[in-house]
């Protein structure tokens, strides 16, 4: 553009080498320490997010049908899903920036990105009573509902 002539004052400078602090993660004491002073519903979703290994987003894009938490293997999407399993099948995105029409305020459901994402996650006990109790308070009931809205 122009704007600019003569020698630029950057030329020849070598920046130094980035270094990364490895973080250690959570203990399970610290992780029950911090879900406890948690509210509702940010204590459901930090303890199951810790349980299952799911991103955030497809904690958002769980649906109720995907959720098997019974004893008995059962039908979701027309394939079997274990007992005390969820099945990842989609997530939730927020898009910010763009305008996505106005049935869409807030975000939109969208199949998971990678192919290795979508998978079955068997449930711990803690996971599986979590859930049930999620389910239980919620308001929404229909099977395409997402668990946490």
């Amino acid at each position: 553009m122009g704007w600019y002539s003569g020698d630029l004052p950057t030329e020849g400078v070598e920046m130094p080498k980035m270094t990364f602090e490895e973080r250690e993660p959570l203990t399970r004491d610290q992780l029950a320490l911090l879900v406890a002073d948690l509210p509702t519903p940010a204590r459901e979703i930090v303890a199951l997010l810790a349980m299952t290994g799911l991103s955030k987003s497809e904690l958002q894009g769980l649906r109720r049908r995907r959720t098997n938490l019974t004893d008995d293997e059962i039908l979701c999407d027309g394939k079997p899903l274990p007992a005390r399993c969820i099945a990842v099948r989609e997530q939730f995105v927020r898009v910010y920036g763009k305008k996505l029409g106005d049935d869409v305020a807030r975000g939109q459901y969208q199949a998971v990105k990678a192919r290795e994402r979508v998978r079955v996650v068997p449930l711990a006990d803690e996971a599986v009573e979590l859930l049930r109790e999620v389910l239980a308070e919620s308001k929404l009931k229909s099977p395409s509902d997402p668990v946490f809205a």
